[in-house]
């Protein structure tokens, strides 16, 4: 188990020295391998839903897990999710990686997918007020006094919406990884049956992307 004290001790360090960055860290004694996480969101801008305020499109939650064990080379995958209203076209197995001015395809080897029922409730409240005079015991009005009274109605409302949530698992081979370390552009081109979305790594994202490789790198050069 000497492989993964070093590994524990490097992504401890790691880890407290970042605190931007979303990693996991977890060792797994019966598989005797050491996995780490990074969890990013990145905005998808479609090629025909161009909005007026350049507002993204989609939402996709991306997932990096680098693995490596005693037994075996370490490797990486990347995880795609995406989470639409229900509808017959779905994500597509195959991306585009575009590294500075290189592409390279991906095709996925793990799908999954679901629908679920996402509800929301909403609530009005409506207020009434009416005024009554009650007269003294002579039935004098003038000497009469005002009763107000205020009732409320609240109406719920609950409405139901059916999502499709779609998963793709890509492997990243080693020989990109010291391409994405030492990159200045990094972008993943997905499609939603025909429709392209370009899937953006903001400034932030990208460090923390090449970053996780440049981690990824020392590891395996420590446990040679």
């Amino acid at each position: 188990m000497k492989t993964n004290t070093t590994l524990i001790f490097l992504f401890l360090f790691f880890c407290s020295c970042s605190t931007i960055n979303k990693i996991l860290v977890i060792e797994d004694p019966f598989k005797e391998e050491m996995s780490i996480k990074l969890l990013q969101c990145l905005d998808g801008y479609s090629d025909e839903r161009k909005s007026f305020f350049n507002d993204k499109d989609y939402y996709f939650p991306i997932k990096t897990i680098y693995t490596k064990s005693e037994h075996r080379a370490g490797h990486v995958i990347l995880e795609l999710k995406l989470t639409t209203m229900a509808q017959p076209d779905e994500l597509d197995s195959v991306i585009y990686l575009l590294i500075d001015e290189e592409k390279y395809k991906l095709v996925s080897n793990d799908y999954a997918m679901r629908n679920y029922v996402n509800s929301s409730t909403s609530s009005e409240t409506s207020t009434s007020t009416s005024v009554e005079k009650d007269e003294d015991s002579n039935g004098s009005s003038e000497e009469s006094e005002e009763k107000v009274t205020t009732s409320s109605v609240s109406t719920i409302t609950t409405t139901d919406r059916t999502l499709q949530a779609m998963k793709h698992t890509f492997e990243i081979p080693d020989f990109l990884w010291d391409k994405l370390i030492t990159s200045n552009k990094i972008m993943i081109r997905a499609y939603i049956k025909s429709e392209g979305v370009d899937v953006i790594f903001k400034q932030k994202q990208q460090v923390k992307f090449s970053r996780f490789f440049r981690e990824v790198d020392q590891l395996e050069k420590s446990t040679i």
